[in-house]
């Protein structure tokens, strides 16, 4: 599994990364590269399906029977520095009531807010701040400094665009603009974040669409600024994505502190970033796949000999009380789609799988989750953002067995651990040294399986609670429906910091808050356990 090395590497400096890379990018000159414009560049490029063009059962195909493209991984930048020029892939189109992210996993967009007129929550700006009056997007294949898809705005009008209707079909489209500059946004989790540590920075791209006849000639944010209304971006950086809404009132998430010139801001974004290579992406998607693989089979190897000791004892039980009863054959009873059935059957075998040599943690689940989580747990951090693990249509219990792993990974990078011993998930925060208080490790080494079946239980419940209470969170998108909703097939979970739009209306706020109360998982999905029993009526563990 070398082949993911790099993005692990790259990962591990995400997580170091404080705002002093601003102080770097004002003080370092970047050189250039020469290069010719090639004329059909300047078309927009509709994407191949590549990503998900593999096998079956990772690959989550659309209605009519194909893989989807993936609106990051399918496409590429095409940067040409001298040009400043760049291909961008549009998420929110110009003064759109809607505002969308992306999905690393399936690389689709979906829907993050609705928007309303705002006041700016700086007090700086005096206007309501509604809809953007330029596109927002991202850059595909590269990752800014917080290791999210590095994000574009476009200046232009929207019937210069590519149609949104054409990407109807799940086809991913890129066009082409010139960068004229960038600006340095700051995020803060916890206003007013004192120090300049607590604010988290990353570039922006500034950009242009040269097929707009307005800004065919902008070359410079100097420039770009007498033609736009520069304070009006610089307002919606800071309020359109959300404030910290609370009993208390409400504070500031975002600023812009910044700007950096047309050359600087694109070889920055290039260099400073993480720019995946089609090879890279080769290595990250089979190594990903094998440690699925064998995480799930492991498991299946868990539950056969589960099963066989709970025949076992209920025969046992039989004969000592002399009385007729029902022996349920777990081994038959936990029945798999009639296409995989041999499969399965083969899987099962011990003779002829390689798993079964070297399965101590056989008919244990808590000593397959520590070989996982000990020796694979950095890696599957890296592979649940990128790569999808199962594929619902082909294997149902497979895909919510990750969805479960995941909400358990995704809530620790939050800042929880599971207490096996109180039973529940706590709080872990920071030392003043950096480190966390409670050891991920040392607490898991004591976990049985029954505590373990309960904590992926209520990981999804802690993440409930922390979306209704306004803070960081993940939420499991699987058709994003509804007005305004992309209409994709998502199944993923995705990311909410927990900010939120405060509009200035206060019965449309009102609204809004009720509309956004949707759940954060499916309701009738529950974690299948893996804990022995020995009561109830038939023992059913799966």
């Amino acid at each position: 599994m070398n082949g993911i090395a790099v993005i692990l590497d790259y990962m591990k400096g995400i997580c170091q990364l404080k705002c002093h890379w601003f102080v770097t990018l004002m003080l370092v000159i970047l050189g250039t590269s020469c290069g010719s414009e090639d004329r059909k560049q300047l078309r927009p490029v509709k994407a191949k399906a590549v990503w998900f063009n593999g096998p079956e059962s990772f690959a989550l195909k659309n209605q009519a029977g194909e893989f989807p493209t993936h609106a990051f991984f399918d496409l590429a930048p095409y940067p040409l520095k001298k040009q400043n020029n760049v291909n961008f892939v549009l998420l929110t189109a110009p003064r759109s009531n809607y505002g969308y992210g992306l999905d690393l996993v399936s690389g689709q967009k979906f829907r993050r807010f609705n928007y309303c007129p705002q006041k700016d929550v700086w007090k700086r700006y005096s206007s309501d701040i509604e809809t953007p009056r330029f596109a927002l997007g991202i850059v595909p294949r590269i990752l800014d400094q917080l290791g999210e898809p590095q994000s574009i705005i476009v200046f232009g009008k929207k019937e210069y665009l590519v149609p949104e209707s054409l990407e109807l079909n799940n086809t991913a489209i890129s066009q082409r603009v010139r960068v004229v500059g960038g600006v340095v946004e700051q995020f803060c989790r916890s206003f007013p974040c004192l120090s300049r540590e607590n604010w988290l920075s990353r570039l922006i791209l500034i950009a242009v669409n040269p097929k707009d006849p307005k800004y065919a000639k902008i070359k410079d944010l100097s420039s770009l600024k007498k033609k736009a209304k520069w304070r009006y971006l610089k307002a919606f950086i800071e309020n359109g994505k959300g404030r910290t809404l609370s009993a208390k009132g409400e504070e500031p998430a975002y600023r812009m502190v910044g700007e950096v010139g047309a050359r600087e801001a694109l070889v920055f974004a290039l260099s400073k970033g993480h720019y995946f290579t089609f090879k890279e992406l080769q290595d990250l998607r089979k190594s990903c796949h094998r440690l699925y693989d064998y995480i799930w089979d492991s498991s299946l190897l868990v539950r056969r000999e589960i099963a066989r000791k709970m025949s076992a004892y209920k025969l046992k039980n039989k004969k000592k009380k002399g009385v007729r009863s029902k022996v349920v054959n777990l081994s038959t009873k936990y029945r798999f789609m009639d296409q995989k059935q041999k499969y399965m059957e083969d899987l099962l075998d011990e003779k002829k799988t390689k798993l079964a040599k070297k399965a101590n943690y056989r008919g244990n689940f808590a000593s397959l989750f520590r070989e996982v989580y000990f020796s694979y747990g950095e890696r599957f951090r890296t592979c649940q953002k990128y790569v999808r693990p199962a594929n619902i249509q082909i294997d149902r219990d497979r895909f919510w067995y990750f969805a479960y792993l995941s909400a358990y990974y995704k809530l620790e990078s939050l800042g929880y651990i599971y207490n096996c011993g109180k039973r529940g998930w706590i709080e872990n925060p920071v030392t003043a040294n950096g480190v966390l208080y409670f050891s991920n490790k040392n607490e898991l080494r004591a976990c049985t399986t029954e505590e373990l079946d309960n904590s992926f239980e209520e990981a999804v419940r802690v993440l409930a609670g922390l979306s209704r209470a306004g803070k960081e969170h993940h939420r499991f998108v699987e058709y994003d429906y509804g007005v305004g909703g992309s209409h994709r097939k998502v199944y993923s979970w995705v990311y909410s910091n927990g900010k939120n739009l405060k509009c200035s209306d206060d019965q449309v706020q009102r609204y809004r808050e009720k509309q956004n109360k949707t759940r954060i998982f499916p309701l009738d999905i529950s974690w299948r356990n893996f804990r022995f029993q020995k009561r109830g009526k038939y023992d059913l563990i799966f």
